[in-house]
């Protein structure tokens, strides 16, 4: 689940301050890659949690 996290959160950070740095207009892409990766991890984990609480309750 880790890396559910932290692999989006990594790649919109960079991406939001290589865009930053590009547009100077910082702080708003990092802030918006940090928000967008939030939510997809959110989303993800919610997912994950979801089916494994449904394999729990089949057994």
């Amino acid at each position: 689940m880790g890396y559910t996290i932290a692999g989006p959160l990594v790649v919109l950070a960079f991406l939001g301050r290589f865009l930053d740095k590009k547009y100077e207009s910082s702080p708003v892409a990092l802030l918006s890659g940090v928000f967008l990766a939030m939510i997809i991890s959110g989303a993800v984990v919610f997912k994950k949690t979801k089916k494994i609480m449904e394999d729990a309750n089949k057994q």
